[in-house]
């Protein structure tokens, strides 16, 4: 059993945690209002498996120890797969689909780091609105290691990707797939069903890493999950508000140069 300070929570033993300037206060008054939402394990946490189920636990250990370990490999595995839906098209040469699936892992690792950077940025203003007290190094731990969920489906995402751009979409999923796909229309009955195992399994995924994002988030600016979950809406919403606010005079800019205005 770790030793515990005067608020009852465990004391990490290595000289770095104790120096370490993500560390969270020592003391009762931890998280705002003295609510103590610090939250250390008793014992040494593999974070790749126990993310998913302790993962305010897991957020804590790793602020406390190590914040830069494999956040930007998390960041890039999470990228590519999310992208790899976007590795092949069902028309396209062999060599040319599997050129598109290196596209997409390429482009997959890039983007997984911009928005990791971008995101975590953004949270880290949103939640101290709220009361947090995290900045953007903090959040961004909290943040790629919620990617745990995604990297665990990668082997299957880059599974499908791969055998798609072996044999393509078409011979993969169905002409009426391929077809209703291309016509940009939406069905149920377009996926054959041996993809709907996948596709629930990629929805519980999707549920579940929500949740490990909103504790992880709230570990971070020592404040509960719903409040987590508060500063993420905040930054998805600012997120948007940013990209409306660049489109409008870009739209009137493009506008002008095509009539002449």
């Amino acid at each position: 059993m770790a030793d515990q300070d005067e608020s009852g929570f465990p004391q990490p033993n290595d000289d770095f945690a104790a120096s370490n300037p993500f560390a969270s206060p020592m003391t009762a008054t931890a998280g705002p209002q003295g609510r103590g939402y610090v939250t250390r394990a008793d014992e040494a946490l593999n974070p790749w498996v126990s993310m998913w189920t302790k993962p305010r636990e897991t957020v804590r250990q790793q602020l406390d120890s190590n914040p830069t370990q494999y956040v930007l490999l998390l960041a890039i595995l999470a990228g590519i797969a999310g992208n790899l839906d976007n590795a092949a098209s069902a028309s396209l040469e062999v060599a040319v689909r599997f050129g598109q699936l290196a596209a997409a892992i390429i482009l997959g690792a890039i983007s997984g780091i911009i928005v990791l950077f971008v995101f975590s940025w953004l949270l880290g203003i949103t939640g101290r609105w709220l009361g947090g007290v995290a900045y953007a190094k903090e959040v961004r731990t909290a943040w790629a290691w919620a990617y745990v969920p995604y990297v665990w489906m990668l082997p299957i995402s880059f599974a499908m990707a791969l055998l798609q751009a072996i044999v393509g979409a078409r011979a993969l999923y169905g002409d009426r797939f391929v077809e209703i796909g291309e016509s940009g229309f939406f069905s149920f009955d377009m996926f054959p069903i041996w993809l709907y195992p996948l596709m629930l399994l990629a929805i519980v995924i999707f549920i579940w890493k929500t949740v490990i994002s909103c504790m992880a988030v709230g570990e971070a600016h020592q404040f509960s999950g719903w409040s987590g979950f508060g500063a993420i809406l905040l930054a998805c919403l600012l997120l948007i508000g940013v990209f409306i606010a660049a489109a409008i005079p870009i739209g009137i800019l493009v506008y002008s140069l095509s009539f002449g205005v």
